[in-house]
């Protein structure tokens, strides 16, 4: 197999999304618009992909060390470099704003993940309640349907996404229920929530407490049927 240099930044996850689960890391794609979040003995590290370093890519890795001190970017390198451009000034820059840099070698027939620079221990974490924020968004995914990187023109498959069409998928199962019928069921305990909010117009309140799915929830079903076929086995 010949690996082609990336075009895209999602074109980058999913190696670096292998190589992190080799080390025995759970790897999600696009967790409160960080690219990937990496978990592993209950300590996140937060990574960022970009086709090429610049400031860009700094600013993002900053906004993220306010909440979590371990935080990585990735940029692509060609196999016949044996550091990127500018390396001396980019670790320098680097290694005083207390960040990480990992590089994906792109060689003829495979690439390499390589760690360049750690992140030195981040004085204080600034912003503990976000990272609480992530590590629930994670643990409350069913499955990982997003891409590092992906483009923000496309939805993103969150928690609440995942769970409104959990709800949908009882509600085709069985007919009209409550949301205590459907927490009875797995449903979990935002339910109520979701069904009051409607937040993507898939459900219907057809007496006071009771709920029934709206042609756009069908609709919905059918759209991510790829998604409930994945997951589904989680739900019965």
């Amino acid at each position: 197999m010949v690996y082609s240099f990336p075009q895209r930044e999602e074109d980058m996850a999913a190696p670096l999304t292998q190589w992190l689960e080799d080390q025995g890391y759970q790897v999600n794609h696009e967790v409160k618009h960080c690219d990937i979040t990496a978990v592993k003995d209950g300590e996140l590290t937060i990574v960022e992909l970009k086709l090429r370093f610049g400031l860009t890519l700094v600013y993002q890795a900053l906004e993220r060390k306010d909440f979590c001190p371990s935080v990585y970017v990735v940029i692509p390198l060609r196999g016949s470099r044996s550091v990127p451009p500018q390396y001396r000034r980019m670790k320098k820059l680097l290694q005083s704003l207390q960040v990480g840099l990992m590089v994906i070698r792109y060689l003829k027939t495979k690439t390499r993940v390589e760690l360049l620079i750690h992140p030195r221990d981040y004085e204080q974490r600034k912003r503990p309640k976000v990272q609480a924020a992530l590590l629930r968004e994670i643990n409350s995914r069913y499955g990982e349907f997003n891409a590092g990187g992906q483009s923000n023109k496309l939805p993103r498959v969150t928690a609440y996404r995942q769970e409104a069409l959990r709800i949908a998928w009882e509600l085709s199962q069985s007919g009209p229920m409550s949301p205590s019928q459907l927490r009875k069921k797995g449903c979990s305990s935002k339910t109520q929530s979701i069904l009051s909010q409607n937040h993507y117009g898939w459900f219907d309140k057809v007496e006071r407490g009771v709920y029934t799915l709206h042609q756009a929830g069908t609709e919905a079903l059918r759209n991510h049927s790829d998604i409930v076929e994945t997951v589904k086995s989680q739900w019965n």
